[in-house]
């Protein structure tokens, strides 16, 4: 008899860590927002974006070599990992060239590449989620679903701002609001969503060899 449970335990470690990593990243979103103004807001803020990052760079590779919900395949690894390493190349950028008057033209072209380049890594990765089926149907879903719900508030903001005599300053709070329940929500679904299907998976296969 030869236990094969390696062979399955690398998509429920992958996915029960991923989750985890997703539940604090929305643990720590809740407390950003009222450490705003305290010394403790920096070292959340990082941690936050770490969680994040860590969880997606996981769901990459998976574990061992497995449990990666893009089947390991090369774009699909390469379009989590910018996702996961964008917000320290940002973050970088801003730590060495600070915002100033002679900077205000190069910082508003970087501000639209800090905007698409995240936006179209995550729009491959969650279309190759989807192809991949490495996540059960119909949770393979789950993450262009968040997507959808993380740019809402933009697209909100967005046609708000395109209409006649529309109060964009009236609505840019509610917006705010709205972008920091998503900051929440999204996370917090994707990680319970990772941790309770890596809970249904088979931990163990056990082979018996033919007589």
């Amino acid at each position: 008899m030869t236990d094969a449970a390696p062979a399955r335990t690398g998509p429920r470690q992958a996915w029960t860590i991923g989750g985890i990593l997703l539940l604090v990243c929305a643990g720590l979103s809740v407390l950003e927002p009222a450490l705003m103004f305290t010394a403790l807001f920096t070292p959340v803020s990082w941690a936050r974006t770490l969680a994040f990052s860590a969880a997606l760079v996981v769901f990459a590779v998976g574990i061992r070599g497995r449990g990666s919900v893009v089947d390991r395949r090369p774009l699909g690894v390469s379009a989590l990992v910018l996702l996961a390493v964008w917000p320290l190349v940002d973050a970088v950028v801003y730590a060495l060239v600070p915002p100033t008057m002679d900077s205000l033209e190069s910082y508003q072209v970087w501000g639209y590449v800090s905007l698409l380049v995240p936006l179209a890594a995550a729009i491959v990765a969650v279309v190759l989620i989807a192809r991949a089926g490495v996540v059960p149907h119909p949770w393979r879903w789950a993450p262009l679903w968040a997507l959808g719900a993380a740019i809402a508030p933009q697209l909100i903001l967005q046609a708000v701002a395109a209409s006649p005599g529309a109060d964009v300053q009236g609505m840019a709070a509610p917006m705010v609001g709205l972008g920091q329940l998503i900051a929440v929500a999204v996370p917090l679904g994707l990680g319970l969503c990772a941790v309770l299907l890596a809970r249904s998976r088979p931990t163990a296969v056990q082979v018996y060899p033919g007589s």
